[in-house]
Order: C-alpha cells, then structure tokens, then sequence
C-alpha cells in the first residue's frame, strides 16, 4: 500500500479546516442576532446533511458495499468525503474546547473520530467502512442539534419537540446497535482491517453504547415521567 507521510496531508487538511472556519464565519456574520454556539450547531446539521448524503451515494450507490471491502484501498471518493469530516471535526473540536461547551464523552468522541480518520487517510485504506460509520453517525445529528435549538427558543414542550425526539432516540438506537453493531463486528473479525482501524471503531462504539444507555434513561423522563410546569 501506498503510505502518505504527514506532509502529504497537512496542505487538504489545513485547507478543509480552514474552509469549515469560512463556513463558520459567513454564518455568524449573517446570523449576528445569534449566539456563537447557535451558529455553530448550524454548521454541524451543514456537515452532517452534507457527508450524510455523500457517504450513502459512496457506499450504496457506487461502491464498493462498506461489509463486502474492509480494509481495502480507499477510492477518491472516499478520501474526499474523509477529508471533509476529517477538516470538521478538528474545528469542530477546538471550537469545543475553546468554548468549553462539551462534557469528556463528547470530546473522547471528537479526539478518537479525528484519530481514526486522520489514520484512514494517511494508510490510504478502510474507506468503505469508515464511510458505512460517517453515514449512521451523521444521520442523526440534525435531530440532535434540533433538540437544542428547541430548547433555546422555549419550545421543548411542543409536539414537534416530542416528535423529534421520538424520531432521534429511535433513529441513533436502531443505528447505533442495530447496523453499527453488525460493522463493529464484521471489522473486528475481518483480516485486513489494521488493528488501529479496529481499536477506533471500538472506541466510537463504545461510546455509542454509553449514549444509548443515556438515551433509553432519558427517553423513560421525557415520555413517561411527570411533566413539569
């Protein structure tokens, strides 16, 4: 395989993290009346919209299926959509730190996401089953970041609150422990994955664990327990 050396990956890295700070920067210079974290949450459904779309044309569209070519050599396409989750989640996680806004669960997530894909990208390989892992985490996070923003504007007890968040909580779980399980399982257990590629999909599932195990607590509050005033 064709290793790429650090230098190779610092001009389209710093190039994406720089584009995602353009992103970042147009909102908030459009949205003013709006708080920083707002705005922030704005360019996370962005990203997730974006690579959501992306990774289910790569990997149920064109190809190869993410369960059939673990491990194999990353395509173009693949790297692309990499490097665009790659670039976010490093602004996105100095933005976090910066701002203080996150708990050591989210940011575990954070640290072991640009790891992982930094790693992916500079072996060249398991793109397919990294873009399968984009693909279920990303497609809940506008149903998460709706949930704040409900929240801020007072309207947490309105119908399409509680729709939301049935549509989020069903979603993340069926997700997370249903296809997720199954692609933790099949990299695990697949030879050519390298043992850092399967250490990060532990860790992201893990942590997927820990917030499932939040959710179903929550979910127990918000559906079943007395409504509060």
């Amino acid at each position: 395989m064709d290793i790429v050396t650090p230098l190779d990956l610092i001009i389209p890295t710093c190039s994406m993290v720089f584009a995602w700070l353009i992103v970042y920067s147009l909102i908030c210079l459009v949205n003013q009346q709006r708080s920083y974290e707002w705005n922030c949450r704005l360019v996370s459904i962005f990203h997730a919209c974006l690579v959501t779309l992306l990774s289910y044309w790569c990997g149920f569209q064109t190809g190869p299926w993410p369960f059939d070519a673990l491990g194999y050599t990353s395509t173009p396409f693949q790297t692309l959509i990499l490097l665009i989750s790659f670039g976010y989640f490093i602004f996105d996680f100095i933005w976090c730190v910066y701002m203080e806004t996150e708990g050591p669960v989210m940011l575990i997530h954070h640290v072991t996401s640009v790891l992982t894909l930094g790693y992916a990208l500079s072996i060249g390989l398991s793109g397919s089953e990294i873009i399968a892992a984009i693909f279920g985490m990303e497609m809940t996070n506008p149903f998460l970041q709706l949930r704040w923003f409900l929240r801020e504007t007072g309207n947490y007890q309105t119908r399409l609150a509680y729709g939301n968040d049935f549509i989020f909580m069903a979603l993340f779980l069926y997700l997370r422990l249903g296809p997720g399980s199954i692609l933790t399982y099949h990299t695990t257990l697949a030879e050519k994955p390298t043992i850092l590629i399967k250490a990060g999909g532990l860790i992201l599932y893990l942590v997927s664990i820990i917030w499932s195990i939040l959710i179903l607590r929550f979910a127990r509050y918000r559906f079943f327990g007395k409504k509060k005033n």
